[in-house]
């Protein structure tokens, strides 16, 4: 059983037992270009998001931090926040990743830049750097790392549990 699935099996028991208490989850993530002119490089973020309900397939980021091209961008720069950008799960349970989408027009630095992330996918378009063109689009692939922090540990905990009972039944 991966960490994800056990993470979400746990916070689901740990709705169903009503606790009432929300759980937070801290993931460190990063972006591996594999097309077009940033080929080879790698960018960092994480983020954090609360699950306080049981269920339900997506969760409202409570912060996200990401440093991409030399610009650093939060959750505010995703272009449909507050809504977005959102940790999104299968079946209510199993983490796929996280949906945000940054159009900056022009950065601090004068780069007119898009870029999303969608699941373990990445995209990008920076087509102009004031007024030199840029011949700048591509993809990635996005991996993400759960950072253990105490209250994590407990769900992963609860889960086990649940498990080892559920195997010997």
């Amino acid at each position: 059983m991966t960490m994800h699935r056990i993470l979400g099996v746990a916070a689901a028991l740990a709705g169903a037992a009503g606790v009432a208490n929300a759980q937070t989850f801290l993931y460190d993530f990063e972006v591996e270009i594999t097309t077009g002119f940033l080929t080879g490089e790698t960018y960092q973020g994480q983020f954090q998001y609360t699950l306080t309900v049981r269920g339900g397939n997506d969760f409202t980021l409570d912060w996200l931090t990401f440093e991409f091209f030399g610009e650093s961008f939060t959750d505010e720069d995703d272009v449909d926040f507050p809504g977005y950008p959102r940790a999104v799960f299968d079946d209510g349970d199993v983490f796929q990743g996280i949906d945000y989408i940054v159009d900056r027009l022009p950065t601090p630095r004068g780069l007119v830049l898009e870029f999303g992330i969608f699941r373990d996918e990445f995209y990008y378009l920076i087509p102009t750097r004031g007024d030199e063109p840029i011949p700048g689009q591509g993809e990635g692939v996005v991996t993400y790392s759960l950072v253990p922090t105490p209250g994590a540990i407990t769900v992963a905990g609860l889960a086990l549990l649940a498990s080892a009972r559920r195997r010997r039944s």
